[in-house]
């Protein structure tokens, strides 16, 4: 475990001890000081509370860290880290720490603080199994008339979506589209998820993959065994035609009947849902560790997850 008094030495170069009481860093939106440990004196920890200190310098931005000899790119770094930093719970309790620290040399604490930040990250190395030429790129336009569609009320548009994709043998869905636009943000990070799926004999994971306002869907065991060639099994396309003039997405799902049911659809779904419309920290932090840290990702969690979602909302 890496401990704040390194991660100190090895931005402004300092061999002194700094010695403090440890505490975890665990909040998962900062991942420049998340999982580090401090262990400094608590007599180190009092600053002071001057007008330097507090960053009214002209040479200082609101929060005191020295700009005066930064260009506007390394501004916007700093901004970036602080941004970061600042969503963990114990930052302003450690801020005096990092100002001293960036004080002493700004352009070589954003450099070895950058490097820091990106160490731990290891993209995933998850290979694409969509198919370029999918055919839901076409968008709504290439199903039906959306003239007239457009010129019935929300509440219609819904009923015939449904009853349309009915009679095709999928399923029709919609959603308000404030909440596909957060669903659109998060997916645009982290494109490729796996989900659970209970069955009999415990639990069955698909791997999923956000391209084109699409979900694609195929069994985990299959894409391990055929990688970019894995068979998809489920399609959530979305479309946003009317996303502006209706506040509305319209959803079709199209499945493998062999592979899923309508109700495995749902649970598959719903995980979705609170995934990427409804993100609390827990499941920023699986989403970040299973994209950028996969070797700290932990499918249990998942199930763990699931588990808890089906007490509260699943059944709901």
């Amino acid at each position: 475990m890496t401990s704040v008094s390194h991660l100190l030495r090895r931005i402004f170069g300092s061999s002194n001890p700094i010695r403090l009481p440890v505490r975890p860093f665990d909040n998962p939106g900062c991942s420049f000081l998340n999982n580090f440990r401090l262990i400094s004196n608590s007599n180190n920890l009092t600053a002071s509370k001057s007008n330097e200190t507090n960053g009214t310098n002209a040479n200082y931005d609101e929060d005191g860290f020295d700009v005066a000899a930064l260009k506007e790119e390394e501004k916007e770094k700093l901004k970036a880290l602080k941004n970061r930093l600042s969503k963990n719970e114990y930052y302003e309790k450690y801020k005096n720490k990092l100002i001293q620290a960036q004080r002493s040399s700004p352009q070589v604490f954003g450099a070895k603080a950058e490097q820091v930040v990106c160490k731990n990250k290891k993209p995933s190395s998850h290979k694409s199994f969509v198919k370029k030429s999918s055919n839901y790129n076409q968008g709504l336009f290439g199903i039906l008339n959306t003239d007239v569609m457009e010129s019935l009320d929300k509440d219609d548009i819904i009923y015939v979506w449904k009853a349309f994709n009915e009679n095709r043998g999928k399923i029709g869905d919609s959603m308000p589209g404030a909440v596909y636009s957060r669903i659109a943000s998060v997916a645009s990070t982290f494109n490729m998820f796996i989900f659970p799926l209970p069955r009999n004999d415990g639990y069955e994971f698909f791997l999923s993959q956000f391209s084109n306002n699409v979900f694609h869907f195929t069994p985990l065991v299959s894409y391990q065994v055929h990688g970019e060639n894995s068979p998809i099994s489920l399609i959530l396309a979305n479309y946003t035609e009317m996303q502006s003039s209706k506040d509305l997405v319209l959803i079709m799902a199209e499945y493998n009947k062999k592979l899923m049911s309508p109700e495995d659809i749902n649970i598959i779904y719903t995980q979705l849902l609170f995934y990427y419309a409804y993100p609390d920290d827990k499941r920023m932090l699986l989403l970040t560790k299973f994209t950028e840290m996969p070797t700290e990702f932990n499918h249990m969690d998942l199930i763990t997850e699931y588990e808890l979602l089906n007490k509260t909302k699943l059944k709901t």
